[in-house]
C-alpha cells in the first residue's frame, strides 16, 4: 500500500493523463513488512514518473525557435582554393569570433585532407545561421564542407602538394574529372616514384582502397638474374609477372611486375607562405523581416549604417 505520494497540482489535465504535469519524481513508500519472497533491503522503492510534455507545447517552442533562427536569416560562405595545411578566413573574422567551433571544424577536415590526401588547396563552404553563443535546442547549427580543389581543377602541381611521387597519375583514381569525383578524397594521392604506371585498387562492392598497383620494370639482365624491387618507404604485397590479359593492353609487357602498395597513412608537407583564396562569396538570406536587414549583416560586414554609406 502507498504510504506518501507528492503530486503536484498543474494545470486541468484530467482529460488527457493525471499525471502529465508532472516534472518531478515521486517517491513511493512501502510499510516495514516486506512482501513474500523479498527482503527488507530492497523494500524501499523510488519510481520515477517522466510524462511527455504535450505535443502542442513542443510545437509551440520549436515554432518559436525556427521563427527566431530566421529572423538571423541563413547565410553561406564558399571560399575556392583554401590553402588546406593552414586554412586562413580572411577578409571575414567574424567566423573566429562567432562560430568559432564551425570553424575549427572546416579547419580540421582541410588539414586531415592535406595530410592523408596530399591535397593543397581546399573549397570549403560554411552554411549557418545564429551565432554559436545565441544556439539553443532547436537551432541548426552551423555545417561545414571541405573537398580538394584538385576534384574541380584538376591534380597538379597548383593544387596538390609535390615531392611525393606524380600528382593525378592513377589510373581510373584521379587520372581524369569522373574519376577525381568518384574519389574526392584521394585526387591527390600520388604515383610513387618508381613505378612505370599506377592504377586503382578496389572493386565496384568494396570502393577504392587505399592502395595502388604499381607496375614496375624489372630489375637486373637475363645473364645476372632478375628482380622486382618495390618503391622504398612503401608497403607492397607480392611481385607478380603482369598477365597483360585483354584486348586493349597494347602497351603491357609481360616482362613487368606487379605489386600492390599501401598509400602512406599521412604525408609530412612544408609550409608555405600564405596566401589568399582564389575567390569566395558570401551569400545573405532575407529574414523573417524583409524590411529590415539580418542582424548577422553587421558581423560580417561591419556595422550596418557604414555599410549602407559605401553603398556595397
Amino acid at each position: 500500500r502507498v504510504v506518501a505520494a507528492t503530486l503536484p497540482r498543474g494545470p486541468d489535465t484530467s482529460s488527457v493523463c493525471p499525471f502529465a504535469q508532472l516534472r518531478t519524481p515521486i517517491h513511493f513508500r512501502r510499510d516495514s513488512q516486506p512482501l513474500s519472497g523479498m527482503t527488507p533491503a530492497i523494500a524501499a522503492v523510488t519510481l520515477l514518473l517522466l510524462a511527455p510534455i504535450p505535443a502542442r507545447a513542443i510545437r509551440s517552442e520549436k515554432e518559436g525557435a525556427e521563427l527566431q533562427g530566421a529572423s538571423w536569416s541563413p547565410w553561406s560562405l564558399s571560399y575556392k582554393g583554401l590553402q588546406c595545411m593552414q586554412l586562413d578566413p580572411a577578409p571575414f573574422p567574424a567566423l573566429a569570433q562567432h562560430w568559432p567551433k564551425c570553424l575549427q571544424d572546416a579547419v580540421a577536415k582541410a588539414k586531415k585532407l592535406g595530410e592523408e590526401g596530399n591535397c593543397r588547396l581546399c573549397d570549403v563552404d560554411l552554411f549557418g545561421s545564429r551565432t554559436e553563443a545565441d544556439q539553443g535546442m532547436w537551432t541548426t547549427s552551423c555545417k561545414t564542407k571541405v573537398v580538394c580543389s584538385a576534384v574541380r581543377l584538376g591534380s597538379d602541381e597548383k593544387t596538390c602538394f609535390g615531392g611525393h611521387g606524380k600528382v593525378g597519375a592513377i589510373k581510373d583514381l584521379n587520372d581524369g574529372h569522373d574519376a577525381r569525383k568518384k574519389n574526392p578524397d584521394m585526387a591527390c594521392l600520388p604515383c610513387a616514384e618508381g613505378c612505370k604506371e599506377c592504377a586503382r585498387v578496389g572493386n565496384m562492392l568494396t570502393g577504392s582502397a587505399r592502395k595502388f598497383k604499381c607496375v614496375l620494370p624489372p630489375v637486373g639482365t637475363p645473364e645476372t638474374g632478375e628482380r622486382c624491387e618495390t618503391p622504398p618507404a612503401f608497403k607492397c604485397g607480392k611481385c607478380d609477372h603482369r598477365s597483360c590479359s585483354g584486348m586493349l593492353n597494347f602497351a603491357c609487357s609481360k616482362k613487368d611486375y606487379k605489386s600492390d602498395c599501401e598509400f602512406p597513412d599521412s604525408y609530412t608537407q612544408a609550409p608555405e607562405d600564405q596566401e589568399p583564396a582564389e575567390d569566395y562569396e558570401l551569400k545573405l538570406e532575407a529574414g523573417a523581416d524583409r524590411s529590415k536587414q539580418p542582424p548577422v549583416l553587421s558581423l560580417f560586414y561591419g556595422q550596418q549604417d557604414e555599410v549602407q554609406g559605401k553603398g556595397d
